[in-house]
């Protein structure tokens, strides 16, 4: 009798602490491949899963789009990153002598500036003259950036600036992606007071990311999350033991950067979205 009162007691624990579901999402998927929607379905499992979304529920509709069960208590705005969020990480040899926007005329009253940045390697000798444009949003940049015709072998891309505007990067084509990443965890840079992912590649990944660093030593590689630039640090020296860290930016409140590294990391470790997901309804569930 009491062993039967404290299984009944256990299971009735369980279901406590399982949270019934209070929100109800239905996402669009971009593609009609039966396999991208079921590897959708598969990582963004993990990904709630990661993010310790208790009580969640994500599974394929005959329609071709995801129906996604979430507790009532969760923050909605979290979980929608979380759930549409590519997290489609790369990594990008700058291309700081391209002239492309180093002669692009601008009117004089055009809110876009033109920046430079010198480097000096003393130990090559070599000058670097990135030349770049900066301006207060990206709608700004992309309306100068619209009449310039941009080379197949490089891409333009947006990051933050140190002065709180938005810069460009004339970056080429991907050397390595996060699909080689092992595992993600978040870390705090004391000095900067602003968190960090720290990622782990795989055997594979690791060969390539030291090779990466070894043929371009000296040279500036763009950290690239959702085409957007995180950071661009210069390559001092071949980077070998398969790690690298993705820098969040700095001077906003460190709890705010740790949820968004926690959540990032979750992300990663489960993987880019095969495919484009959006919200197409959501709807709160009654009690």
């Amino acid at each position: 009798m009491i062993r039967g009162l404290c299984l009944l007691f256990a299971l009735s624990a369980c279901h406590l602490l399982d949270p019934k579901p209070g929100l109800e999402m239905i996402l669009a998927v971009e593609s009609t491949d039966p396999g991208a929607l079921q590897q959708t379905v598969v990582t963004l499992r993990n990904r709630l899963e990661r993010a310790g979304v208790r009580g969640s529920k994500v599974e394929a509709r005959a329609d071709g789009k995801v129906r996604v069960l979430l507790p009532a208590s969760r923050d909605p705005e979290r979980v929608r990153t979380i759930l549409t969020r590519s997290a489609r990480l790369e990594f990008r040899i700058v291309d700081e002598e391209s002239p492309l926007l180093r002669d692009l005329s601008l009117p004089s009253d055009s809110p876009v500036e033109h920046g430079m940045d010198r480097r000096d390697d003393w130990s090559s000798g070599t000058v670097y003259q990135e030349h770049y444009l900066v301006a207060a949003s990206p709608k700004e940049l992309e309306a100068v950036l619209a009449s310039v015709e941009v080379p197949t072998s490089v891409s333009v891309l947006f990051g933050d600036h140190p002065d709180g505007r938005v810069r460009t990067y004339v970056v080429r084509a991907p050397e390595l992606t996060g699909e080689f990443i092992e595992s993600a965890e978040t870390r705090l840079d004391e000095m900067a007071m602003t968190h960090s992912v720290f990622i782990r590649f795989d055997t594979q990944g690791a060969r390539m990311f030291e090779k990466l660093t070894e043929e371009n030593v000296q040279r500036k590689l763009a950290i690239v999350l959702d085409d957007e630039v995180m950071s661009a640090p210069v390559i001092q020296e071949r980077i070998s033991g398969g790690s690298a860290q993705v820098t969040l930016g700095g001077g906003r409140n460190p709890k705010e950067t740790e949820a968004e590294a926690r959540d990032l990391a979750s992300m990663l470790s489960a993987g880019a979205l095969p495919v484009p997901v959006t919200v197409d309804s959501e709807t709160v569930l009654a009690p």
